[in-house]
This record gives structure tokens, sequence and C-alpha cells, in this order.
């Protein structure tokens, strides 16, 4: 059994596999040629590159592998290098504008091959605005015609496609087929573009190629005619069907043969690709096959290189070509990261250490070559295997390596994600509640600042701020309600963290286990962390006097402060956010909420007037039958009552209304213990919370909040504790020690 990566080893094989990523992507935007935005196929050692002229199907190659890598980065919040972005935009842009005979593959291996038309199709029709041009039309066509000849009827059973031909067509079909869902008007437009008579006028001018293009395109075939004319879904899955038919033909033989006692002499390349084929088209279906052949393929690569027995293309001069074996790590990837939540403990990790001994033999493939000697400019890349010089560098290869890093930084990724999450007490978006749209501003009109509305504009991928709040006010106003909702809005995990877990090996240990925590949360993303109650870890200093001198308390927040400013700098860019969490602001340590750690400080107060009778019409909403008829009388039943009540105060009162009966009369009897008392403020236990208290007061009163808690005059306060006592004669007693407190009380202030 292999032995399990720690999360430490994670993190560092991660900014590696990252790292090399980051050099294959420079290394492969060397290949491009601004002029004729596209990719050069080769360099080759003291030979200049022409200028290109045309189209070629190593930069369909590039096109089609390099979008998908920014599709599939882009779910999981890695990045794809600017600059090759820019490079596959512009060759885009070229390709809609440019005469399809100059992109159309046709080449040394004869007129529209199925591996470069494949790519062509894969990578034009990823773009919408692409997806129906002339070129793809064409490319469509031939692809169609290939099913139809060869893969219905005998030609199945005695002249199969390779599995890597399978492969790039189910690419192809399922590139068409997602695009399609957002353009409905693709496929008309297709069919019209793909007639006969439209075809012709874009062929090209030579006799040779344009009669060889006429027969791969199935002209004067009725069927594809048909076809061709009457293009839809319908057709495009039709076609995925027999893809997937063939291509578990060819894993089911493959694997055979796997176990029979000539198994040295398969072909392991071959079953690669048609599981590849099968995990493209429908990766559920064929769960146990795809996960099953992951086992066996990652004990089969030796020295960076996968046994290939058998081309998928010869010609006619008997040249053959063979998958290379970049390419065939960069699709073992790419499958395996579909299938990482499926596989038990120790397949992921043998998996992840084959990774890592392929990532070495990768990297040490790299080859140099001057291009030209006189002023030494030189060019690195990977060569194919199958075909190897150290004089040349191929860009076809290189994208492969780039690809199969890329891919292995997201894998790592998201095994260090599943790592540190099983580590922590955890949520899944799924999961949490309420849904962020049906939350309620508690200060609609209530005269503070719309806390939903900040921490929307906070939490947004380009506001530039960091997404670190300090939720404060009293218990019972919903503070950690507001994060796990956001985690559902965003979709993202809900991590909660409390002093315990911070404690767990003693308060001895505090800063180790602090930097450890602050280590894992920083290598998270799409997450919102939760920290609960730390106030009695983030105590004030001050407060806490000459009865914590010596004592391992002392040394907390020194120790928590470095980790809180590294922590604010990973929440600027909306990729995570954090919440701490209390009911005791006065108590936090004033290096704790300075700006630069915790950056946003919201006082989180009960529903104002307007906003609890929008929770009320939620409530009444969701309970069974018409109870319109009721909103009246519960409305006038809030009338009475101060504005302190929690949301499932008002759930319970408007249960209460409907039901009637006993369920009415108990809710009567108890109607002044509803709701939260000014007295969870204590002028003995919390003397610096007078500003706090006062804007609950002002909420509490059904007037607007005025009071920003921390900016309150103590000396103000001592006069408005004063008016409160003569307007609450019931908590005199109550408001007259807090005039007493905010006045004598050096703590106060």
């Amino acid at each position: 059994m292999a032995k399990p990566l720690t999360i430490n080893d994670l993190i560092d094989a991660e900014d590696l596999a990252e790292q090399r990523a980051e050099g294959a992507a420079r290394k492969l935007t060397a290949f491009f040629d601004n002029s004729f935005k596209a990719f050069h196929i080769s360099f080759e050692a003291n030979k200049t590159p022409t200028p290109l002229l045309k189209g070629n199907a190593a930069s369909s190659h590039i096109g089609a592998v390099v979008a998908d890598l920014i599709q599939s980065c882009d779910r999981s919040s890695c990045s794809v290098d600017n600059g090759l972005r820019d490079c596959i935009d512009a060759m885009r842009t070229a390709y809609r504008e440019r005469n399809p005979t100059l992109i159309l593959p046709h080449g040394s291996f004869g007129v529209l091959p199925p591996f470069s038309t494949s790519f062509l199709v894969e990578f034009m029709a990823g773009d919408a605005a692409s997806a129906d041009s002339i070129a793809v039309a064409i490319g469509t066509r031939r692809l169609l015609f290939l099913v139809q000849e060869r893969l219905s009827g005998e030609a199945l059973a005695t002249d199969p496609l390779h599995p890597y031909l399978l492969y790039r067509l189910a690419k192809a079909f399922k590139t068409l087929e997602n695009t399609a869902k957002g353009n409905e008007h693709l496929f008309s437009n297709l069919a019209t573009k793909m007639v006969r008579t439209e075809v012709e006028k874009n062929l090209p001018s030579h006799d040779g190629d344009k009669a060889e293009m006429r027969e791969k395109l199935g002209f004067g075939n009725t069927a594809i005619e048909k076809e061709a004319k009457n293009f839809s879904l319908a057709l495009i899955q039709k076609a995925l069907r027999k893809i997937e038919q063939a291509s578990f033909s060819s894993a089911s033989a493959a694997l055979a043969w796997q176990a029979t006692p000539r198994k040295d002499r398969g072909d392991p390349t071959y079953l690669l690709f048609a599981v590849a084929s099968l995990d493209c088209i429908d990766s559920e279906r064929h769960d146990a096959l795809i996960t099953g052949t992951l086992r066996l393929i990652s004990d089969q690569f030796t020295g960076g290189t996968l046994l290939a027995r058998r081309p998928f293309k010869v010609d006619d001069k008997g040249r053959a070509l063979f998958v290379a074996s970049l390419e065939c790590a960069s699709a073992f990837m790419q499958i395996a990261l579909g299938k990482m939540s499926k596989l038990r403990h120790d397949d992921l990790s043998r998996l992840l250490r084959a990774g890592g001994e392929l990532e070495t033999e990768v990297e040490e493939q790299l080859n140099r070559v001057t291009i030209e000697a006189a002023s030494n400019v030189s060019r690195e890349g990977w060569c194919s295997d199958r075909a190897f010089t150290p004089s040349r560098i191929d860009s076809w290869v290189t994208v492969e390596a780039y690809a199969f890093f890329q891919r292995r930084a997201v894998a790592l990724r998201l095994s260090k994600r599943a790592a540190i999450l099983a580590q922590y007490s955890t949520k899944p978006p799924a999961k949490c509640q309420p849904k962020w749209e049906s939350l309620v501003d508690a200060e609609l009109d209530g005269g503070l600042p719309k806390t939903l509305d900040k921490i929307e504009r906070i939490t947004a991928p380009d506001s530039g701020e960091a997404a670190s709040f300090l939720l404060f006010g009293p218990p019972g106003t919903g503070k950690t309600t507001l994060a796990e909702s956001l985690a559902e809005k965003k979709g993202w995990d809900l991590v909660t963290l409390s002093p315990s877990d911070f404690v767990v090996d003693s308060l001895d240990h505090i800063e180790r286990r602090s930097r450890e925590i602050f280590d894992h949360m920083t290598n998270l993303d799409r997450t919102v962390l939760l920290f609960d109650e730390m106030d009695t870890l983030l105590r004030d200093r001050e407060a806490l006097g000459v009865q914590s001198a010596g004592m391992m308390i002392e040394f907390v927040v020194p120790a928590l402060l470095p980790k809180l400013q590294s922590f604010r700098d990973h929440l600027i860019g909306g990729s995570a956010a954090a919440f701490f969490v209390t009911n005791f602001y006065e108590r936090l340590d004033a290096a704790i909420i300075r700006s630069g750690r915790l950056d946003h400080h919201l006082l989180v107060l009960p529903y104002s007037e307007e906003a609890r009778l929008k929770v009320v019409e939620q409530v009444l909403d969701k309970m069974d039958g018409d109870n319109s008829s009721q909103r009246a009388e519960v409305e006038g039943y809030l009338a009475a009552l101060p504005c302190n009540l929690a949301f499932r105060d008002l759930v319970e009162i408007c249960d209460a209304v409907v039901a009637g009966g006993d369920k009415r009369a108990s809710l009567d009897f108890r109607k002044d213990k509803l709701g939260i008392p000014p007295q969870v403020y204590s002028p003995k236990t919390r003397p610096r919370s007078f500003g706090e208290l006062l804007a609950f007061m002002e909420r509490y009163d059904k007037l607007p909040v005025k009071t920003d808690p921390r900016d309150a005059s103590p000396a103000e306060a001592t006069a408005r504790f004063a008016a409160l006592a003569d307007a609450h004669p019931d908590n005199r007693d109550f408001f007259e020690q807090w005039a007493k407190a905010t006045a004598n009380d050096p703590l106060a202030w």
C-alpha cells in the first residue's frame, strides 16, 4: 500500500508542478508566430524559422488543448498563463476571419486527416463566435462521414479506428454538443454550410487536393448528403453512441489481452485512449472500467514512456504515426482528475506518487536547441519520443508537457484541499442553509449600511478588498447564518473553526498550531471560513491586566497577530472569505481589530421594523395553506413589541397566530419574554460595550440607528442612559447602572 502524502507534501508538490507549468507555458508561447497568429510546428537546431503562410495541425492541436485547460482550470480556481491565453485568443480571432483553405489541414498526411480535422473542429467549435464557421462545417462533415464509413457495419469489425482517433472524434463532437447548449441556431447554421454546393465554394484550388477532399467529405454518398443537410443534435448524439460502442469494444479487447500470459505484448496506449474516449462521452456509465484502467496504466509508464505497439495512422508511403508518450501522460492525468473523488485512498496515493515520478521524468526530457547560431538564439521545449532527436523541439509535444504539468497541479490542489477539509468541521455548499437570496437584511431602513450589500460587494472577484469580516452584536441575530448563506450562494465549502481547534495540544503549543491552521487556510480557495467564539482566545491583554501576567494566555494574541496579517492578504481577490464572529466585541484585543487584519467590522442587530415585516411575509408564505388573512393580525401583534426579535421569535409568532387556541394563549402569556433583552449587555461584565448597547436601544425603540459603537462618547452615553432610564421605567435600575458605569468606570473608555 502506497504511503499517503501529507498535507505539506501536497503543498510542496503543487508548488513545483505550478512552477513547471508556468515554465512550459513560456516555452510554448515562444512557438507563436505573431504575424500569422499561429504556432510553428517545430524548431530545429541551426535553422531559422520561416514565417508561417498557412495554418497547421500543430496550431489546432495546441488551441484545442489549451482551450480545454482554460475551462477546467477556471472551474478549479487555477490559472492559465496570460501570455498563452492571449495567443489562443489572437489565433481564434484570426481563424474566424481567415479563408478556410488556409486553416483546413492538408499536408504531409493527406487532406483532412481525422486527427488534425478533429483538433480544428474542437478548437473552433469551443468558441461560440467561431462554431458555425465554414471551416467547422467542412471539418464536421468530414468527421461525420468518417464515423459513417468506419464505425458502421462490416468496417467496424474488419477495420476499426485506433482508439486515439476515437478519442479525438469524441472530444470534437462533445465540444459541438456543449457549445450548442448556449446557441440554439448552431446546428441549423452548420447544416446550411455543410451542403455540397456551399462546401464546393471553399475547397482548395489545387485539383489534386480538391479531388481528394471531395472523396473525404463523402460527395456522392446519399447518406452523408442527407445527414449534412439535416445536421442536428440528434445526429451528433448518434455519432457519439457509435464512438462509445467502438471505444468500449477496443477497451474490452485490450483488457482481455492484459489478462493473458502474453500481456507483455499488449498495447497500453491503445487501452488508455479507448478508456479516455469513454471518459469523455459518459464517465459515470463506465466508472468501474475507467478507474480500473487508471490503476493498471499508472504502473506502466517507464522512464516517462508508455509503450505503443500500434500506430494510429500509416500513410501511403508507409510512414507511421504513434501517440507521443507525453500526450499519453496528459490524457492519463485528465482522466485521473475526473476520478479522484471515486478512488480509494491507497489508489489515490499511488496515482499521485506515480504522477510525481512521471513529472520528474518529463522535466528531464526537456530539450534546448539553438535556432540562430550567429545570434545564439535558443529555444526550449519537448520532442516526440516516437521520433526523438536532440536537435528538434515540437510545439504539439510541448503543449502536452504543459497540459500534463497543469493537470497535475490541479490534481494536487484538489487532493490538498480534500486533506485539509478532512481535518476541520466542514459543510459542503449544498447543505448550507438558508439560501442567500432568502435572507432579509436586518438593516432595511434601519439606519446602518445594508449588511448583505456590503458583504456581496466585498466578496466580489474584482473588489480588490480583503474579504475579512468581524461580525459582532448581541446573541441570536444570525451572525453565523450570514457566513453559512454566503457559502451557499458562492457554491463554496464552509469551514468552521473554534478555540478548541487552536488549543487541541494545550496552550503551550498554540503558536505552532496557529501557524499550521493558518497555513492550511491560506491553501484553501473557494471557501468561507467561520471563526466562531474566538473572543475567548483573542482577549484584550490590557483588560486581562496583572491576572494574566506570566500566563500562557498572555502570549496567544502575539502568536496570532502575524498569522492574521498574512491570512488577510490571502483574502484579497474574492477567492475566499473569512468571518470572525463574536458576541463580545469589547473583549477583543485592539491589535486584532485594527485595519490590516480584520478590515470590515459589521454590527449585526435584530431586525428593523420594516425588515421583520419582510421576514413575516416569507414565513407565512412557506406555511401550509393560505395565510394571507393572518398577515395583518401578525403585523398588529408585532406593532406592540420592540424591535428586538430574532428570526426564531418571528417564526414562533407566525405559527401561534395561525394556529390560534392554546398556542396563541401561550404566546400571549410569554410575549414579554420574547426577543433579545437589553440585559445581555451587563455594565459589570461588558463595560466597554456601551456604544453597542446604545445602537441596540435605538433599534429596540424603533428608531433609525445612528450610533457607531466604535466612536460612541462615554460622556454623551451617560446622558443618554439617564434618558433611557426615564423612557423605560421597568428597566430604570439597569440603565442607571450603565449611566454610572460610563461616568465613573475607567474601563468604559
